[in-house]
């Protein structure tokens, strides 16, 4: 959490921007909201009721949606890349500042490889949580509120079977981030040394060609290498786990929904 607070002060610079992101964000979401509504109409007045007349406006309604809906993606993730940008422009160069003024003993236990892929690597994961982490969970969060709203002002029978499955997907969601966190943690380790053999073999090419070491190194190199391939294939074997059935058990919402929303119009 200290973490994510100091992550969240370098985005704080930028706070305007990031309030005109989150701005245009909610009107996208609004957007995607009203759709289903028009469509509702189209089909529940026009279709079925008959109401030709309101046929061109509703459609026009639904074209204007969706050429507004594609104006402000366009626009929220041009500001959600430019804070992400601007964030680590500052963080890099606070970094770079900090590396400077350490002392001499710092290297000596610090290695080079693993600086660098702090430098980069880990850099880029901040980039990815400020640009697709950040924004997803506030349109997941918007969305959740705003359709159980919807729900219950429809009906409350309904939105209740609807949420009915929430505290099982809730829990698996808990089970897999217990997992994936230390197998993600693992992977950044391990690209540290990967990062660092490579390094230390690439700064000291002379004297590894010197006393005919190469097959050695290579053999050093393969073998981080390895460990980073099955820590990937591990994180993503977790992923495999757990994100089906979190898939299969929200498309089981949908079903349950549809069919008791039909034994209710059929009793």
């Amino acid at each position: 959490m200290d973490i994510l607070k100091r992550i969240m002060g370098y985005a704080w610079r930028y706070r305007w921007r990031l309030a005109a992101a989150t701005v245009f964000l909610l009107l996208l979401i609004g957007l995607n909201m009203v759709t289903p509504y028009l469509s509702k109409i189209l089909v529940d007045d026009v279709i079925r009721g008959g109401k030709r007349s309101l046929l061109v406006p509703i459609l026009l309604a639904i074209l204007v949606c969706a050429a507004c809906r594609g104006l402000l993606s366009y626009t929220r993730s041009y500001l959600f890349e430019d804070v992400s940008q601007k964030c680590l422009y500052d963080l890099r160069n606070a970094m770079y500042t900090h590396l400077q003024e350490l002392s001499f003993s710092f290297y000596d236990d610090n290695r080079i490889g693993e600086l660098m892929s702090r430098m980069t690597g880990d850099i880029e994961g901040i980039r990815m949580l400020l640009v697709v982490g950040l924004p997803l969970l506030l349109e997941n969060a918007t969305y959740f509120i705003g359709t159980t709203i919807v729900l219950f002002s429809m009906n409350v029978k309904l939105a209740l079977v609807t949420l009915a499955i929430l505290p099982l997907i809730g829990w698996m969601a808990f089970k897999m981030n217990k997992e994936i966190r230390p197998a993600y943690s693992e992977i950044r380790e391990q690209q540290a040394s990967l990062s660092t053999a490579a390094q230390e073999n690439i700064a000291g090419v002379r004297v590894v060609k010197a006393f005919a070491r190469e097959e050695y190194e290579i053999e050093k190199f393969k073998k981080e290498n390895r460990l980073n391939m099955e820590k990937n294939i591990n994180a993503g074997f977790i992923w495999s786990k757990y994100f089906p059935l979190i898939e299969f058990l929200s498309g089981f919402c949908a079903v349950a929904l549809i069919g008791y929303g039909g034994w209710m119009v059929s009793f």
